[in-house]
């Protein structure tokens, strides 16, 4: 039988939000499945386990037809996401989108190293801040395999999610243990995290998530541990606020 993988949605063409490719056209696949519970995590559709249970497991096949299918493919880009994507192995999906003129793109938190990652156009590792409540042993494995020599030439960065002050000084420590990697910095966006308990619950307006924009984009001038940096807020959410499949 062939493999399957617990697909949430197959959706776009969209705006990516985040990272290298903000601004960039892409359709996405979002994976079920997490080894990480981010506290703030706007993802639970994906992540929490029942819910990933309900979600239709699909062949590499299927998740290429539904790709296929959306209604305009003038997207060059399709990002792989989740929960985490680099639970699964999906080199036989990568392989399949590259023949049909795709780049691929995957962003991860760098906890667990698949080969088929070394085929990806561009890769976002984004390790989880303090406020996150997670830790991650397999970071400077990963990181590994991605410098490898034989690779240097694929396309890959750090994006870290901010929240708060303690967030912003583990990107800073961060960025100089690996300057020579494309850095970004995302601002967190309240959206009641997992269990609806992040921030009390609260869901960020426009107007209080370019706040808190501001706040760390002015501290992260004032730091000068930050000159190579790109400080950017979720765009999606800017756009479409909090609805899935956009």
């Amino acid at each position: 039988m062939a493999d399957t993988y617990p697909v949430v949605e197959v959706f776009g063409p969209t705006i990516q939000g985040e990272g290298a490719l903000a601004g960039a056209l892409s359709h996405f696949i979002r994976f079920g499945g997490c080894d990480f519970s981010c506290h703030w995590c706007d993802s639970s559709h994906a992540v929490l386990p029942e819910n990933v249970r309900q979600v239709p497991r699909l062949t590499t096949e299927e998740i290429l037809r539904q790709v296929l299918q959306l209604p305009d493919l003038s997207a060059d880009w399709v990002t792989l996401s989740g929960g985490n994507p680099a639970l699964h192995e999906l080199g036989n999906l990568v392989t399949s989108l590259h023949a049909q003129q795709f780049k691929v793109a995957i962003e991860t938190q760098g906890s667990r190293w698949k080969d088929w990652i070394h085929q990806v156009d561009q890769v976002t590792v984004s390790p989880k801040p303090p406020s996150s409540r997670m830790i991650n042993p397999g970071l400077q494995h990963f990181m590994m395999r991605l410098t490898e020599v034989k690779y240097v030439g694929r396309n890959f960065t750090l994006k870290v999610p901010v929240y708060d002050e303690e967030d912003l000084d583990f990107a800073a420590k961060l960025h100089q243990a690996y300057p020579e990697v494309p850095f970004y910095i995302s601002i967190v966006t309240e959206m009641g995290g997992l269990r609806g308990d992040f921030a009390d619950g609260r869901v960020d307006t426009a107007g209080s998530l370019l706040a808190r924009y501001q706040r760390i984009a002015q501290d992260v001038l004032r730091d000068g541990r930050f000159a190579d940096v790109r400080v950017i807020p979720q765009l999606h959410y800017l756009l479409w606020g909090n609805r899935i499949g956009v």
